[in-house]
């Protein structure tokens, strides 16, 4: 199992103000709640957004891994997202479940800022999904053969 010192660097901090930023531009209750940014391999931030439908959501780190994807680039490095808590603060936002799994999926390399219980920390994908299921990254994996391996880890 793959994991990190869990100690923010000065990039992680950088990454948790971006993503800040964002959210104070777009925050708009209900739809837009949660802002995620993602570091690519070669420094360039990705931001996403959440949004709430009655017909279903889409996570603010699935949006930016969406929009880094459809630039072409798996080379996630580093994953945060922030949301507003009930007096208005902004902090780090846990992945939920099924962003654990698709980025456990898409992109395993990935460096995750949690919170872990008021600490701010960096986790690998592993160490928040153990016992993972496996099938779909094995289908991911074939169905990228063919791309250079810097292209998915950079």
């Amino acid at each position: 199992m793959e994991q990190y010192e869990h100690a923010l660097n000065e990039q992680d901090n950088e990454l948790i103000t971006l993503a800040r930023r964002h959210l104070e531009q777009k925050y708009r209750k209900p739809l837009h709640t949660v802002a995620a940014a993602l570091r690519m391999a070669d420094g360039h931030i990705i931001m996403g957004l959440n949004f709430d439908h009655f017909s279903g959501s889409i996570c603010a780190e699935v949006s930016a891994l969406t929009h880094a994807m459809n630039r072409e680039n798996y080379a996630v490095q580093t994953v945060v997202a922030v949301r507003r808590n009930t007096a208005g603060e902004y902090v780090v936002a846990n992945m939920c479940g099924k962003c654990r799994q698709i980025f456990h999926d898409y992109v395993p390399q990935a460096r995750i800022i949690v919170d872990s219980h008021g600490s701010v920390e960096v986790r690998s994908i592993e160490e928040l999904l153990p016992l993972a299921f496996y099938r779909h990254r094995e289908k991911i994996n074939d169905a990228m053969q063919g791309v250079s391996d810097e292209e998915i880890v950079g």
